[in-house]
C-alpha cells in the first residue's frame, strides 16, 4: 500500500467521527470523551489498510473491499449525521415521512461515495464518464429504495419505550438497512459501474 492510502484512511476516519456527533446527540449518547473518536476511528482504518496490504495481488478484490469498507463507514457517517440533523430539526422519526429526509441524506452520502470509490477504491483514471455516472446513479437508486423501505418498515412497527426512544429506533432501523444495502452497493459498483477498470487491473 502507498502512503496516500494511509493519509486518505486518516482523513476518512476524521470526517466519519465528525458526522457521528449529531447521531450520538440524537440517541442521547453524547459522551464527554467524544474527542477520542477522532483518534480511534482513523487508527482502525490505518490498521485495516496495513493488514490488507499483506495480501497477495491475487486477492485484489479483498483489498478493494477494505477500502470500500472504510468509505462505506465514511458514507454511513455522512448519511447518519445528515439524517439525524434533519430528524431532530423537523421532528421526523418514523413512518412514510422518512421519505422526506432519508433519500436526501443518502444523496449526499452517495455523491461522496462515487468520488472516493472511483479514485481510491477502484482507482479509475480521468474524469467521470457519462456511462459511469448513469450506472452509478442506477445502482444507488436501487440501494436507496432498499434502504428507505427497510427504515420505513422498522420504524413503523417498533414501538418506543423508555430505552428505545424514537431517535434510537430510527438509528437502529437505519443501521440494519445500511448493513443490508452495503452488499448490494459493493456488488453493483464492482460489477456494473467500475467493472472494466477492475478487470483490467486484475489481468
Amino acid at each position: 500500500m502507498r502512503k496516500k492510502d494511509y493519509i486518505l484512511a486518516i482523513i476518512a476516519g476524521v470526517v466519519t467521527a465528525l458526522f457521528i456527533l449529531p447521531v450520538l446527540k440524537n440517541v442521547n449518547l453524547y459522551l464527554s470523551y467524544w474527542i477520542a473518536l477522532f483518534f480511534i476511528i482513523p487508527a482502525l482504518w490505518v490498521l485495516l489498510i496495513f493488514f490488507s496490504s499483506l495480501l497477495k495481488e491475487r486477492y485484489l478484490w479483498l483489498r478493494q473491499f477494505a477500502k470500500f469498507l472504510i468509505i462505506g463507514f465514511l458514507n454511513t457517517g455522512i448519511d447518519f449525521g445528515i439524517l439525524n440533523l434533519m430528524s431532530a430539526k423537523f421532528g421526523i422519526y418514523a413512518g412514510l415521512k422518512i421519505i422526506g429526509i432519508n433519500p436526501f441524506s443518502l444523496i449526499f452520502a452517495s455523491s461522496n461515495s462515487f468520488l472516493w470509490n472511483k479514485y481510491w477504491t477502484f482507482e479509475t483514471k480521468g474524469k467521470p464518464r457519462l456511462n459511469e455516472i448513469i450506472q452509478f446513479v442506477l445502482v444507488m437508486i436501487i440501494g436507496m429504495v432498499i434502504n428507505t423501505a427497510i427504515v420505513i418498515l422498522l420504524t413503523s412497527y417498533i414501538s418506543p419505550s423508555s430505552f428505545l426512544t424514537k431517535g434510537r429506533i430510527l438509528n437502529l432501523a437505519k443501521a440494519i438497512a445500511t448493513a443490508i444495502s452495503l452488499f448490494w452497493n459493493f456488488t453493483g459498483m464492482k460489477i456494473f459501474v467500475f467493472r472494466k477498470i477492475t478487470n483490467e487491473r486484475s489481468e
